[in-house]
Order: structure tokens, then C-alpha cells, then sequence
């Protein structure tokens, strides 16, 4: 689900010419994090609310919670940081890596 995600991704950022698409980490957990603490807070609750949907996953498939947590947690930075690539290429190539390289760390 989330290769095919990052792949969804990467048709429509190049459908429209990457118009509309930001990694949210750069433009708001970043930008809002040092200005406020209810913003910050927010902004983890995101964070954690999309690694909780990878890390439940990986539960039901028997992993153990610390390696869950983990790998949830380097899924979701490699996706930011492939959109801030590919965003700032105009390139999906950074998403279509990413993309490729989510069974060996979900496997």
C-alpha cells in the first residue's frame, strides 16, 4: 500500500508539472515548529498518525513493536524527503526510488 501510494504520487505531481505538491515536513512541520508549540504539536500528531497506519501494518505481519516503530518511521522520511527531491528536480525520479525501495524495508 505504500509503494503504490508513492507511486500515486509521483503520476499526479508529473500529471500537473508538480503544481500543488510540497513534502509537509518542509513547509509547515519545519516552518511552524520553532514559531509555535501547539503548531509543532500538531504537526507530530501527522507524523505519528501516518507512521501508526505503517506501524500497525507491520504488526498484524508478526514484527516486533521497536522494529515496527522503526521502519515506520524511515518510511515516512523517505517519502518526505523523495517529495522535497522531487519537488525541488521537478524529477519523479526521487518518488520512483523510493517507490522501489519500500519492499526491502517493509520485507
Amino acid at each position: 500500500m505504500v509503494q503504490d501510494f508513492i507511486l500515486e504520487v509521483a503520476r499526479k505531481a508529473e500529471e500537473t508539472s508538480f503544481e500543488g505538491f510540497f513534502p509537509f515536513s518542509f513547509w509547515v512541520a519545519v516552518e511552524t515548529s520553532c514559531v509555535s508549540d501547539e503548531l509543532r504539536s500538531a504537526c507530530q500528531s501527522v507524523f505519528r498518525d501516518w507512521q501508526d497506519v505503517i506501524m500497525k501494518s507491520l504488526l498484524e505481519e508478526s514484527v516486533d513493536d521497536t522494529t515496527a516503530a522503526n521502519k515506520a518511521s524511515v518510511v515516512v522520511s523517505l517519502y518526505e524527503g523523495a517529495l522535497l527531491q522531487a519537488l525541488t528536480h521537478k524529477s519523479t525520479q526521487p518518488l520512483l526510488a523510493a517507490a522501489q525501495s519500500i519492499p526491502a524495508i517493509l520485507g
